[in-house]
């Protein structure tokens, strides 16, 4: 596997968050064409209706990767491994209501019936689940850098922003820390996320 690549997850999830939402905000538009009276309202159920079935395959790809990736990050701090719970959490809870409303989906489509009401309804767990899983995701990469390769590490020049005429600058590593300074820069870089000061170990 590449190295820029250290698993596979952040490959399926942007599949299964895009295929949620899209096919939820479909459903809706679903309802709003047909409350319109507008004959594209079949076609907006059937994408909504793909859109779920292929979300759940992603899904299950998501969180497989997913655990690949918890276990594989072996050292983290005690704060970064709470969120980690937590995202895990969400996650399972999401691939849950997933397959449960896709089963119902495949079941409605086999007896030749259309979303309802209630069908509807309970598609906004999914959704909700979805982008709450995904904030302490994104909580993961951006604030404490789980899974992510160290700009400084793939760098030796570093750039600054602001200015037309910006000019590289040079990076310099410092051997008795665990952070990389830019020469003449305003202030340092760090290399990796802080971590607790305890750190923890899969």
């Amino acid at each position: 596997m590449p190295e820029i690549i250290p698993n596979l997850h952040p490959l399926f999830v942007h599949f299964t968050v895009a295929l949620i939402v899209i096919s939820f905000l479909m459903l809706m538009f679903a309802w709003l064409l047909k409350f319109l009276k507008i004959n594209l309202a079949q076609e907006a159920f059937i994408v909504s209706r793909w859109c779920l079935w292929l979300s759940a395959i992603a899904a299950i790809c998501t969180v497989i990767a997913g655990f690949h990736a918890y276990f594989s990050i072996s050292m983290h701090g005690m704060n970064s491994h709470m969120v980690m719970v937590t995202h895990r959490s969400w996650a399972l809870s999401t691939l849950t209501a997933v397959l449960l409303i896709t089963s119902w989906s495949i079941v409605r489509h086999v007896k030749n019936k259309h979303p309802n009401f209630l069908f509807s309804l309970c598609m906004f767990v999914p959704f909700i689940l979805v982008l709450i899983t995904g904030y302490y995701g994104t909580e993961l990469v951006y604030r404490y850098g789980l899974g992510v390769i160290p700009v400084s590490k793939m760098e030796t020049k570093g750039h600054r922003h602001g200015s037309e005429n910006a000019e590289p600058v040079n990076i310099k590593k410092n051997k008795n820390s665990n952070k990389s300074q830019i020469i003449n820069g305003p202030e340092p870089i760090n290399e990796q996320a802080p971590h607790g000061v305890d750190d923890h170990q899969h």
